[in-house]
Formats: C-alpha cells, structure tokens, sequence
C-alpha cells in the first residue's frame, strides 16, 4: 500500500512540475494522465491485484493506441 501512496506523490510532483501553460495543457495533461495510468497499472501488477491492473493498461491504451508499452503492459496479465 505504502508503493501505491509513493506512486500517487511522485505523479503529482511530475504534475506540478509540468506547469500550466495554456497551448502546452492538453498536452502536459495527456501525458500526466499517461504517466499516472501506466504507474498505478504496475502497481497494482506488483500487488496482483489484476483487474484493476488490466482497466488501467486498457485505458492506458485508450489514450494512446499507437504506444506500445500499453499492449506490453496488458500482456503482463495473461
């Protein structure tokens, strides 16, 4: 539990970090939500908690179809 909460910090500093500019916000928010979906999709993975796991990797996917890393991640499950 402690991994998940150490998780969720690291991706709200690479937030802040990220900064609020107005052309650069969608972007910024896109790959923000990336970073956070891909980590908790591996954290869950590392506590086998599986269905949970494989929401966050198949949204993962839904934000971006051409990365890979999401399909990787996916077949970590089967």
């Amino acid at each position: 539990m402690k991994k998940i909460h150490h998780l969720l910090l690291i991706t709200l500093c690479l937030s802040v970090l990220n900064g609020c500019r107005s052309n650069e916000q969608k972007t910024s928010q896109k790959s923000t939500d990336l970073i956070t979906t891909k980590t908790m999709g591996l954290a869950y993975l590392e506590e086998f908690k599986l269905e949970e796991a494989e929401k966050e990797f198949l949204k993962f996917i839904d934000l971006a179809p051409k990365e890979k890393l999401g399909y990787a991640n996916l077949a970590l499950l089967i």
